[in-house]
């Protein structure tokens, strides 16, 4: 009996410092990008499991990656109403993007989850924008004259490419992507951050 109780205190050890060491080449990794981008990079103080946060300007865009809220500032309702569950996040903002747009991949079970307590609690609809193939494949929430407004035949072929890789969306006026591992090589960042700006960067123009 006491040897198994030793067993599988070293076994929770073992975990928990592996799960260290990956949060700590995360951080380094981030904090490498920053440097090279000319950004900001923010080392956590207490929390050994926060990889820290990233943020500066991109031409005119602002960046950020860090552990964040999947709430959604929606409506006439605050962040309180919805799931304060955190994830890994890039994002950049796109000029004269509505801020109260969502965009996501038809299926994708989070987001859909966050989309479907939206609509419940403001009476917004998904919007259909005319165009067949977008509206098979994505789910749009907004303002309806403002989101088609914006939502023009150049933007929406732009957004299909981009949404088309997963764990993207579209929200609160910016693009996103969610890293679904604690673990994040440069290359994963380098390739993130490249998708991200080249869309960004079009759809500004």
């Amino acid at each position: 009996m006491k040897n198994g109780l030793i067993l599988i205190a070293l076994l929770v050890i073992f975990i928990l410092l592996g799960a260290l060491i990956q949060f700590w080449c995360t951080r380094r990794t981030m904090a490498e990008f920053a440097r090279q981008h000319d950004m900001s990079f923010t080392k956590p103080r207490r929390n050994l499991f926060d990889i820290g946060t990233i943020q500066g300007k991109v031409g005119h865009a602002s960046f950020f990656m860090g552990s964040m809220s999947t709430k959604y500032t929606f409506g006439p309702f605050s962040e309180a109403h919805y799931p304060d569950e955190k994830s890994i996040y890039m994002k950049i903002t796109v000029d004269n993007m509505p801020r109260n747009m969502i965009i996501r991949r038809r299926g994708k079970s989070g987001q859909g989850d966050i989309v479907e307590m939206i609509l419940s609690r403001t009476g917004y609809s998904v919007i259909k924008t005319r165009d067949e193939d977008f509206d098979a494949r994505f789910d749009v929430i907004g303002a309806k004259n403002e989101v088609l407004g914006w939502l023009t035949d150049h933007r929406r072929d732009i957004l299909k490419a981009f949404l088309a890789i997963k764990n993207c969306a579209v929200a609160d006026g910016s693009l996103k992507m969610e890293f679904t591992r604690s673990f994040i090589d440069r290359e994963a960042i380098e390739s993130a951050f490249s998708h991200i700006r080249e869309t960004q960067l079009h759809l500004a123009r």
